[in-house]
């Protein structure tokens, strides 16, 4: 099946896409998929190249398809994968990315969201990347999404949490892995506190060295996880002194 002249046309008015480029990438995209459609396990094969980086990238994969699938058929056809590689293009206006993470990451369908909906959106983060979210980076986050509920109605609609993802640049990143070329140009309100990272990059858990230590130890990644936001509650600043490391033994 060929393009047609309207679908082209608004193609071309909702893009940064020529109309030669989007003729070049749907003589490319029936190559590879004959049928017009992409379904799941295509799109994951697709796009996880991009996501390699990520511990666990298959939740996040399955939330962008179910996102990206406006019509729910369970497939993708050739404009709304065209539509998801223009919403991750560099070019693409910060806003209108912003208003796409939004609903990508909004599960009630009431256009809000809640403060249940931010700590599942900030464990699904922080899951994807094999990080740790510790009870006091979860309690950080808590007061956060209060700080930026401006109408104080437990929810934040789409402009609160925008100014609160621009404050909180660790936490936007956690959430936009799909984004890496994505440069975010935010300036920051200086007059706000500061939210940012409990750990620092030596002291942080990583997937890496998650499996690292499962491969030089008996310990499953649950039990690592568990000891290790124990040792961030009783040890702050994530180093030992001999006189700590005697007493924390000794408890």
């Amino acid at each position: 099946p060929e393009l047609n002249e309207r679908e082209l046309s608004y193609i071309v008015l909702h893009t940064h896409f020529t109309r030669k480029q989007i003729n070049d990438f749907y003589v490319r995209f029936l190559s590879y998929y004959p049928r017009g459609h992409v379904n799941f396990d295509q799109f994951c094969d697709l796009y996880c190249d991009e996501l390699k980086h990520l511990y666990n990238s298959r939740p996040l994969l399955e939330r962008i398809f179910h996102h990206i699938d406006t019509d729910k058929n369970g497939q993708l056809n050739f404009k709304e994968i065209l539509f998801f590689k223009a919403i991750s293009m560099p070019e693409t206006d910060i806003d209108e990315k912003f208003r796409w993470i939004f609903f990508l990451y909004y599960t009630n369908h009431d256009h809000q969201i809640d403060k249940h909906e931010f700590i599942n959106l900030c464990h699904f983060a922080y899951y994807i990347h094999g990080k740790l979210l510790t009870t006091k980076r979860l309690y950080e986050l808590n007061n956060l999404f209060e700080k930026f509920d401006i109408d104080d109605n437990q929810q934040l609609n789409c402009n609160e949490f925008t100014e609160l993802c621009k404050q909180c640049t660790d936490l936007l990143e956690l959430i936009t892995p799909m984004f890496t070329n994505t440069k975010w140009n935010i300036k920051k309100d200086h007059h706000l506190p500061k939210y940012s990272t409990t750990t620092t990059a030596t002291n942080e858990l990583t997937s890496d060295r998650i499996e690292y230590l499962m491969k030089r130890t008996k310990f499953t990644r649950e039990q690592i996880l568990n000891y290790y936001e124990s040792f961030r509650c009783r040890c702050r600043s994530g180093r030992l002194s001999k006189s700590e490391f005697i007493n924390f033994y000794q408890k």
